[in-house]
C-alpha cells in the first residue's frame, strides 16, 4: 500500500483516493475530500486528478493522449453499433408488425365486404319475403272471397233455445213464421246447429236455396225489431224461464268474423259512426255523407 503523495503517512483503505491521472495515493484529509464520497471515487462513478494531473490537463488544453484518443474513438463505434444493431432489430420488429397489420387489414377488407355481401342478401330475401306475404294475402283474400260467396245464401240465428232430438228444419219454420215469413222446404237448402260464443245456446245456420229467400228474411227480422223468444212457437219458447233478444245476422267466413270484430274495435276507438256487413263484405263509414269503405284487411282501416 502506498503512502500518502501529500503527508508521507500510509492512509487506511477507508481514507486512500488515488488520482486517476498518476495513480498516487493520497489521505482524504490531505485533499480535503470527506470519507462518505471516497466510494464514488474509488467505484468509477466520479474521476479525481490530483493538482499536478490537474494542471496538465488543463495545459494541454484537454487533448487526450493518441492512446486516449483511439480508446475513445473505439467505444463510440462500439456504441454506436450497438445503436445500429438495436436500431436494425427495431426495424425488423416495426417491419413484421407491418406485414401483420396488413394482413389483418386485408382481413379485415374481407369480412367487410362479406358483412355488406349478407346485407344485400338479407334486403333480398327480406324483399322476396315481402313480394311472397303480399302474394300470400292476396290468395287468403281470393279463398276467402270464393269461400264467403259459397256462404253468402246462410244465415246465423243466435239466442234460439234447442229442444232435445230437435228437428231443425222445423225450428226453422218455426222462426219464419214468427218474424211473418212461410218457409217451405224448396226454401231452405240446409240448416243445422253449430257452438257459438254463447254457450246457452247453439247457433241455428240457416242455408236458404236463393239469395232472395234470405234477403226476405233479414228484412223481416229487420222490420220486427223487439225479436224475442217471447214470439217463438209455445214449444220453443217455454224452453226457457227468462226471454231473450233472437239476433239474425249473415255468415261469415272465420277470417270476416275476425276482421270484423277488429273493425268494431277500431270503430269505437276512433269515432267512427258506420259498420255494417252487406252479401258477407265488411264497409265503414266515418259520418254520414262520407264514402263507404270496403274493408278486406286492416290495411283498409286508414282509407277510413
Amino acid at each position: 500500500m502506498s503512502n500518502c503523495d501529500n503527508c508521507g503517512e500510509r492512509p487506511s483503505a477507508k481514507q486512500k483516493i488515488n488520482c486517476k491521472g498518476c495513480s498516487k495515493a493520497f489521505h482524504a484529509n490531505c485533499i480535503k475530500i470527506q470519507e462518505s464520497q471516497i466510494q464514488a471515487y474509488s467505484s468509477g462513478e466520479f474521476i479525481w486528478l490530483c493538482d499536478i494531473c490537474s494542471d496538465k490537463v488543463t495545459s494541454s488544453k484537454n487533448q487526450l493522449s493518441p492512446m486516449a484518443d483511439f480508446e475513445t474513438m473505439s467505444e463510440i463505434r462500439d456504441t454506436l453499433k450497438a445503436i445500429l444493431d438495436q436500431q436494425n432489430h427495431f426495424i425488423q420488429k416495426l417491419e413484421k408488425h407491418n406485414t401483420q397489420i396488413n394482413h389483418l387489414e386485408s382481413k379485415d377488407l374481407e369480412h367487410e365486404a362479406g358483412i355488406q355481401e349478407n346485407r344485400e342478401n338479407i334486403e333480398k330475401l327480406e324483399l322476396k319475403m315481402k313480394t311472397i306475404m303480399e302474394k300470400n294475402n292476396i290468395l287468403r283474400q281470393k279463398c276467402n272471397k270464393i269461400q264467403q260467396n259459397s256462404m253468402n245464401n246462410c244465415l246465423v240465428v243466435t239466442g234460439v233455445p234447442q229442444p232435445k232430438n230437435e228437428n231443425v228444419f222445423l225450428t226453422t219454420q218455426f222462426i219464419g213464421s214468427a218474424l211473418g215469413m212461410r218457409l217451405a222446404e224448396s226454401h231452405i237448402a240446409n240448416s243445422y246447429r253449430i257452438q257459438g260464443t254463447d254457450r246457452k245456446y247453439s247457433n241455428l245456420i240457416i242455408c236458404f236455396a236463393k239469395q232472395s229467400y234470405r234477403d226476405e228474411f233479414l228484412k223481416c227480422r229487420k222490420t220486427k225489431r223487439d225479436f224475442s223468444t217471447k214470439d217463438l212457437d209455445i214449444s220453443l219458447k217455454n224452453l226457457v224461464r227468462e226471454h231473450n233478444t233472437i239476433y239474425v245476422n249473415e255468415y261469415l267466413t272465420a277470417y270476416n268474423k275476425n276482421l270484423f270484430l277488429k273493425a268494431k274495435e277500431y270503430k269505437n276507438n276512433n269515432n267512427i259512426k258506420y259498420l255494417w256487413i252487406k252479401n258477407g263484405s265488411i264497409y265503414m263509414r266515418k259520418l254520414e255523407g262520407t264514402r263507404a269503405v270496403l274493408i278486406t284487411s286492416e290495411n283498409d282501416f286508414h282509407k277510413i
